[in-house]
């Protein structure tokens, strides 16, 4: 599970990751209606790292943006 907010009024919802696809899903929010994309959390794992102490998952991060050229 994740938690997603609605852009338009910040409204929270728990999102199982496994219904959302690959390439992400149109959700729209039951309290404002906005229309927004949903993409599943990426997890970065490590090789040989080990779990957690309390067996949960690693903690999905968010995406990193991509370096910038510079000039121009």
């Amino acid at each position: 599970m994740f938690e997603v907010r609605c852009p338009g009024c910040q409204n929270p919802f728990e999102l199982d990751e496994r219904r959302v696809p690959r390439n992400g899903m149109t959700m729209r929010c039951p309290k404002c209606q906005t229309t927004f994309v949903v993409k599943r959390p990426e997890t970065i794992g490590f090789a040989g790292a080990p779990p957690a102490p309390d067996g949960s998952r690693p903690v999905p991060l968010p995406m990193p943006f991509a370096p910038q050229a510079a000039g121009g």
